[in-house]
């Protein structure tokens, strides 16, 4: 492929980005609406999962291709990533309209999908290499109660010379 198919697949791959992400905002909007209770309720949310994976696997790759992700993979400008995005963008958004009317066969393909995830040694889940973020990430917050509860004016804090 060259350099003009690259070019030309970004701001296709950016519009399917949108569209999974629409997609999943409808899924997670009427799942509450059913409530708990109801049968199916836990293979929408089967659904819904197994399309974040499949969107964070598809802007992984846009961000590889384009260099947005530079920290953590080199920019590769390839037409191939973005190409590959798009699958996956594209599955995001059919298993998130699928979440709304959960039928066996797509229930059955998203568990397989869950257990696509490997941690390749390490904390980090991966899904088809792609590193997954947690979806708890727990935030320490270390106090010092010494500095922190005597009086900010007997330090000199906020005090002008």
């Amino acid at each position: 492929m060259s350099d003009t198919d690259w070019v030309k697949g970004i701001p296709s791959t950016m519009t399917a980005i949108s569209a999974a992400h629409f997609a999943l905002l409808e899924a997670n909007m009427a799942l509450p609406l059913r409530g708990i209770e109801e049968a199916g309720y836990y293979n929408r949310i089967r659904l819904i999962d197994a399309a974040v994976l499949e969107l964070s696997a598809g802007k992984w790759l846009y961000n590889r291709a384009t260099g947005e992700c530079a920290d953590y993979a080199a920019r590769t400008s390839s037409a191939d990533d973005l190409t590959a995005a798009r699958r996956h963008l594209a599955e995001a958004e059919r298993l998130a309209d699928a979440s709304h009317r959960p039928a066996p066969a797509g229930i059955a393909e998203a568990a397989a999908q869950a257990g696509r995830l490997s941690s390749e040694g390490r904390e980090i889940l991966h899904y088809c290499g792609v590193p997954i973020a947690p979806s708890i990430c727990p935030i320490v917050i270390l106090r010092c109660y010494s500095a922190c509860n005597s009086d900010p004016l007997s330090r000199g804090i906020g005090v002008q010379n």
